[in-house]
């Protein structure tokens, strides 16, 4: 269902004096919450950035939920880099290789979610210029032309998307009884797909629970 279907759907389930980009809006943001689940376990790289000489914060080009993981490529070996806490980066800064990473959140610029991040050691002037590599859960781009169709959410529950904006959407007309009802809709899909599909993701298990002793 592309993004003209899903107003359509929404405009002939319930009927206000509402305009598209309102429609649209509520439709993005539900959208972005119902697709969670499913890019749970998707990955993807970003190879846009570098080391620079003295660099204390970089931002990953592409919008994203959480980075997992980010690589360096050094003496032409691509090596991981271990993910530390922040609050375990020492003054004075170390000068160097970076060894490890740690995460800076969403840099805050309006309409985007652009994870940041640091390295540990600072780059130096040896080594500047090292190709990075960042692999991350990647975040849908929101829906703008009349063609786009919802990424990651299966075709069978684009439907879900437009029940979450009428619910928001008849909230704001006040309409609180048509709200509940379609929040109630939406509620009870969400919270199947999360038992599907995030209940049964790898990150809740532990490697233990995971392993499989030969008999």
């Amino acid at each position: 269902m592309d993004l003209n279907k899903l107003v359509g759907y929404v405009k002939t389930r319930y009927k206000a004096d509402l305009t598209d980009p309102q429609i649209i809006e509520h439709l993005n943001e539900k959208y972005l919450e119902l697709s969670e689940p499913f890019t749970a376990d998707v990955r993807a790289e970003d190879d846009s950035l570098s080391t620079v000489e003295g660099q204390t914060e970089y931002t990953l080009g592409a919008d994203s939920r959480r980075i997992i993981e980010i690589h360096i490529v050094s003496d032409d070996e691509r090596r991981r880099l271990r993910r530390m806490d922040p609050v375990a980066v020492l003054y004075p800064r170390e000068t160097g290789l970076p060894r490890r990473w740690y995460s800076l959140g969403m840099n805050g610029e309006e309409g985007t979610t652009r994870q940041q991040f640091g390295l540990d050691p600072i780059p130096d002037l040896a080594n500047d210029d090292l190709q990075l590599y960042v692999i991350y859960e990647p975040e849908p781009v929101k829906l703008d032309d009349d063609g786009d169709i919802p990424k990651f959410v299966p075709d069978e529950k684009h439907h879900v998307i437009a029940w979450g904006a009428m619910a928001t959407l008849a909230a704001q007309q006040e309409d609180y009884g048509v709200a509940q009802t379609w929040d109630g809709h939406y509620s009870r899909a969400f919270n199947e797909i999360m038992v599907k599909h995030a209940g049964l993701s790898r990150d809740n298990f532990p490697d233990s629970a995971r392993q499989v002793t030969p008999q």
